[in-house]
Parts: structure tokens; C-alpha cells; sequence
């Protein structure tokens, strides 16, 4: 009798939690648009065959992205923690810290050091063929 009891008890407490209705409206919510690339104009016609990527990459101290082209592949990071310095052709190197993104579109070729004496974390989001 003592486990029915517990039983109804538990499934009473529960119940309320099962039932609840999903909200209908979002709250204690902010947005704000750090970057966007327009797919439009990035001369790519085979989306077909390509796959949105999300990946965390950490860069240590000293460390170095290798010279790259985003000419098929373009991307956008932000900058989770630590710093970053951004070497595009053609324009003068650009910091970038924990808070910040960074936009590399298909006309891109750059590549990425680590200065600091603390590592660098990214989550990046590339548009890549599969």
C-alpha cells in the first residue's frame, strides 16, 4: 500500500512537469548580428555539395594559420578567447579579440598568428564542399 501511495505521490509531482505547455513566446533573450556573408554574391553554385560546418579551433601561443584561400570555402569566426591577428592580402594586419568576429568572404586569402602568451579559441562556421 506504502509503494501505491508513493507511487500516485510521484506521479502527482511529475504530471505537472510533463503537461506543461510549450511557451509560445521567447523571453530573457538578446540577439545581436555579429557578421553575415551574402551567398549570393560569392560566385557559388553547387550548394548541393556543400555542408555548413561548426568547428572550435584553438591556436597556442606563437602558433599559425598557414596562407589560405577562402575562394571556395567561406567562413566566419568569432573569437571565443584570447587574440588573434589577421594578415589579408593586400590590407594591413588587423587584432582581433575574445568578443569579435571575423568575416571571410570568397575574395579572402589570409592567414592567422597568435601573439599572445594565451591561447586562442574560434568557433568557426565554413560554408564547405562535401
Amino acid at each position: 500500500m506504502k509503494s501505491i501511495l508513493l507511487c500516485a505521490a510521484i506521479a502527482f509531482a511529475v504530471s505537472p512537469a510533463v503537461a506543461q505547455e510549450a511557451p509560445k513566446e521567447s523571453k530573457g533573450v538578446k540577439e545581436e548580428k555579429l557578421t553575415t556573408i551574402d551567398l549570393g554574391k560569392q560566385n557559388l553554385n553547387d550548394y548541393t555539395q556543400r555542408q555548413m560546418r561548426m568547428r572550435e579551433i584553438t591556436i597556442e601561443p606563437g602558433g599559425i594559420v598557414a596562407v589560405h584561400s577562402h575562394k571556395d570555402r567561406p567562413a566566419m569566426d568569432y573569437v571565443l578567447a584570447g587574440s588573434v591577428v589577421d594578415h589579408r592580402e593586400g590590407q594591413q594586419p588587423h587584432a582581433y579579440d575574445a568578443g569579435q568576429s571575423i568575416t571571410e568572404a570568397t575574395d579572402v586569402v589570409h592567414w592567422v598568428e597568435n601573439k599572445s602568451t594565451q591561447p586562442a579559441k574560434l568557433v568557426t562556421v565554413d560554408l564547405v564542399k562535401q
